[in-house]
């Protein structure tokens, strides 16, 4: 969790093999009950998840998986509030989207929700209505990190392909882009 709540244990999520998102919180000190600690896991998903990325405020936790899709959860009630197909990329057929993972999640201040993902792409989708804004292919491969800056407005991709894209959002009268 980015910024836990003042006094509020640190709580930390992993996304796991088994489809399932589990919560820790982390017992500061020394001595019996300290270190992590099992908190609670959310239900599981298809396919293995492969990233994760908390909301702003920690109310909302997005993962990705080897399925082709992402998962956002509410943290309080562990519901899945949205379910966002990411797609087969290039490949026809029903099994285009399986092929498809999601290796690298990033949450912006606003609520949108950047993936990217094992054909190269990079897309910006709205967090709370799981459409997608805009999408880029500037690398050739998987891509593996992304990473925002403190106030959301740039987004840099790094790949297999050894390249780093840097997207930045522009305001103009036709709406939000980047």
């Amino acid at each position: 969790e980015p910024s836990p709540a003042a006094g509020a244990p640190q709580r930390v999520a992993v996304a796991c093999d088994d489809g399932c998102v589990r919560l820790l919180t982390l017992m500061a000190g020394t001595g019996v009950g300290k270190g992590l600690h099992h908190r609670r896991s959310f239900g599981r998903v298809q396919g293995r998840l492969l990233s994760l990325a908390w909301g702003h405020g920690g109310a909302a936790i997005a993962a990705g998986s080897s399925s082709g899709s992402i998962h956002v959860f509410d943290v309080d009630t562990l519901s899945e509030l949205t379910r966002i197909t990411v797609g087969g990329g290039d490949r026809p057929g029903p099994a285009a989207a399986e092929e498809r993972c999601v290796w690298a999640l990033q949450y912006l201040l606003d609520g949108t929700i950047v993936s990217g993902s094992s054909d190269g792409d990079v897309t910006f989708w709205d967090g709370a209505q799981g459409t997608q804004l805009s999408s880029f292919r500037q690398h050739r491969a998987d891509v593996l990190a992304l990473a925002a800056s403190p106030d959301g407005c740039t987004v840099f991709a790094a790949g297999i392909d050894s390249q780093i894209a840097a997207f930045e959002k522009l305001d103009n009268a036709l709406g939000d882009g980047a």
